[in-house]
């Protein structure tokens, strides 16, 4: 993807997985397949390539909207190399999208570069309603993860933070619902919010008035307002 793409500012509306639904403003992901089914295709990536911050580094941050207890797994968040252009169609696990590093699932970190699964000091099946999670990865190339500011673990190095990166997320397992933070701040930069962030979060956390858009095995009521599996 080139340089000038524009920044990201919603997930895609077309290039996500099939089971997903995404509100108008695609801000908001949803996985409308029961977590008891095992369906996967839960997948959503970013529009455009994440900013990239003065240091040199990219973040970006989802709240968990909808959850389940009836899995042993759960959200996968990280980035990619390619464009929704070069994907064209969304697999059922973001692993599978080539050139990407992501953690969660079941406790692991995906790099794709090795090729291998590691252990990681964090799982996202304890993840509740309300939680910010949010992906840094360093300008070392180092993917760090964030759960309501604090940081819980360290997944991939040697990520090429000086091309274009692109967002990530699963929906996977417990974690059936988020919502992308626009504009979140870095977790470092949390303590030097000004007067004005309380406002601005809660102008942020607009609610959802309907989906757009649906997957192929999704079907949305005349109303936009609930999706269901079919």
């Amino acid at each position: 993807a080139p340089r000038n793409s524009a920044p990201m500012h919603a997930f895609h509306q077309t290039v996500k997985g099939r089971f997903v639904g995404l509100s108008k403003d695609g801000l908001q992901a949803l996985h409308a397949a029961d977590a008891q089914s095992g369906e996967l295709f839960g997948g959503v990536m970013g529009d455009g390539p994440l900013s990239v911050a003065p240091d040199g580094s990219v973040y970006f941050e989802v709240k968990v909207e909808a959850t389940s207890s009836d899995a042993k797994d759960g959200l996968a968040i990280g980035v990619g190399l390619a464009s929704p252009e070069e994907v064209v169609e969304m697999p059922d696990t973001i692993d599978s999208l080539g050139a990407c590093w992501a953690v969660g699932f079941d406790g692991q970190a995906f790099d794709s570069a090795q090729g291998t699964w590691t252990e990681l000091k964090w799982n996202p099946t304890s993840l509740k309603t309300g939680d910010r999670v949010g992906v840094l990865v360093t300008e070392d190339g180092l993917l760090r993860v964030f759960v309501n500011g604090d940081h819980r673990a360290d997944g991939p190095t040697g990520i090429p933070v000086k091309q274009p990166l692109f967002a990530l997320v699963d929906l996977i397992g417990c974690t059936r619902g988020v919502a992308l933070i626009p504009n979140a701040a870095h977790p470092k930069e949390a303590t030097k919010a000004t007067k004005e962030s309380p406002r601005s979060n809660m102008q942020m956390a607009a609610v959802m008035t309907g989906f757009a858009s649906a997957g192929k095995f999704v079907t949305l009521s005349a109303t936009a307002k609930d999706a269901t599996y079919t």
